[in-house]
């Protein structure tokens, strides 16, 4: 597929396809989508940020979900909005809504953070899905370390884009 902006019409465009479970390099990145509940505001109630419980997995899943943001080419509005779409399609209700947002990712820093902070080495994966694409997942990310995700959230997802700029 091609991705290109005119006007109003979307196509995406999907760089080499990769196989599922190669690894993604330490140069990438990888988005989170981030409900409005989980962000991070300040002493005026505006958002800057992610909270810790944005990038916990789940008891039940053997990695975290994120989406490869190099799957896809063009401009930064043209990434985001491939991946926010994408996100979108790998949701039952098949929308985000307007009032969360996306946090940006270097996979380098994510993995010299956790192996910094724990000694342990993650690994950071593409899993792409029959309606998401660019589904990727970050295995063996430490659960019960909140100090560890305060400074993922924190330092390493900084990079945030409110859904609702996302167009």
């Amino acid at each position: 597929m091609h991705c290109s902006l005119w006007g109003a019409e979307l196509v995406h465009r999907e760089i080499k396809k990769k196989k599922k479970g190669s690894l993604i390099p330490d140069r990438d990145h990888v988005i989170r989508h981030v409900p409005l509940a989980k962000t991070r505001r300040d002493s005026d109630g505006k958002v800057c940020g992610i909270l810790p419980q944005a990038i916990e997995r789940r008891d039940s899943e053997e990695y975290l979900s994120v989406s490869h943001y190099e799957h896809f080419s063009g401009s930064q509005v043209q990434k985001l909005f491939s991946v926010k779409n994408a996100i979108a399609s790998g949701k039952r209700s098949g929308t985000l809504g307007i009032k969360g947002l996306l946090a940006k990712a270097n996979v380098g820093n994510l993995k010299q953070s956790v192996e910094k902070k724990t000694a342990k080495k993650i690994r950071v994966a593409y899993l792409p899905t029959k309606k998401d694409s660019s589904h990727s997942g970050v295995y063996k990310l430490p659960e019960e370390d909140s100090e560890l995700m305060d400074a993922l959230a924190s330092e390493v997802f900084s990079e945030i884009f409110f859904l609702n700029d996302i167009k």
